[in-house]
């Protein structure tokens, strides 16, 4: 017996039952990786408007900032961050999409595949 409903036998677990399961897990993942991309998108703003702001106070007392050059590079840096990030945000989308995809057909294919059993079933009545 199976641990849900007393008297009740666990049924098999189906093909669309565990692509189901997997695609459930994959939105959760890309869930958590959206909300940990935001994270970081934050943490950049701060940090660029802290630089701002450090970069204001040396020169307010005469102390020498980073030089033009070496914040080109350190934005460069991080927009690469951010390309890769948006990146790997593209992809998940790209998977997400797919799995829907694949969810519709086979949904479609369980509904071909009743409409061709009620057909049959339809023509055995009315054979003699």
């Amino acid at each position: 017996m199976g641990r849900g409903d007393p008297g009740q036998e666990k049924q098999p677990v189906g093909r669309d039952e565990v692509a189901d399961r997997r695609d459930a897990l994959a939105d959760r993942r890309d869930e958590r990786a959206d909300a940990r991309e935001l994270l970081a998108d934050e943490r950049e703003r701060r940090l660029d408007a802290a630089e701002e702001k450090l970069d204001r106070r040396h020169r307010i007392a005469g102390t020498p900032a980073r030089t033009p050059r070496r914040r080109a590079h350190e934005a460069l840096e991080r927009s690469r961050v951010a390309l890769e990030n948006s990146a790997a945000e593209l992809d998940r989308t790209d998977a997400a999409l797919r799995r829907a995809d694949a969810a519709d057909a086979r949904e479609q294919h369980l509904i071909d595949d009743e409409v061709a059993r009620t057909r049959r079933s339809e023509q055995a009545d009315r054979s003699p």
